[in-house]
């Protein structure tokens, strides 16, 4: 059953972290603790079944507050597994892939089963 919540329990904390984000002039700690706090606030709403605030589908929500998580720097740097800043060199191995015959397609076959469905 989809559930609708009041946009007066979320609106109001969505529309101050929009304006210190926005103004440039905030405290990192205090985006933290407002944007973990109303993410916390929308993932219980979701538990719960709460699928719109006001008009607005609640992954709206989930999207602009993280999007503010991003952008503001909230988030570690990612390490690699080994903790090494080397970048991982990515290699083209198709070439040595020595069996051809594993992703070779009938296509007479193929359009077969095209044409039942």
């Amino acid at each position: 059953m989809l559930k609708e919540v009041d946009i007066k329990s979320i609106k109001p904390q969505w529309l101050t972290i929009k304006s210190k984000f926005k103004s440039g002039k905030y405290d990192l700690d205090e985006i933290d603790y407002l944007t973990s706090d109303l993410l916390a606030q929308l993932a219980a709403l979701t538990n719960k079944g709460v699928t719109t605030i006001g008009k607005i589908d609640i992954d709206k929500y989930k999207f602009r507050v993280w999007n503010i998580v991003e952008n503001a720097g909230l988030l570690p740097e990612y390490k690699s597994p080994d903790n090494e800043d080397d970048e991982m060199e990515i290699t083209d191995e198709w070439e040595k892939i020595e069996d051809d015959d594993m992703y070779s397609i009938d296509e007479e076959e193929f359009y077969k089963q095209l044409t039942k469905k």
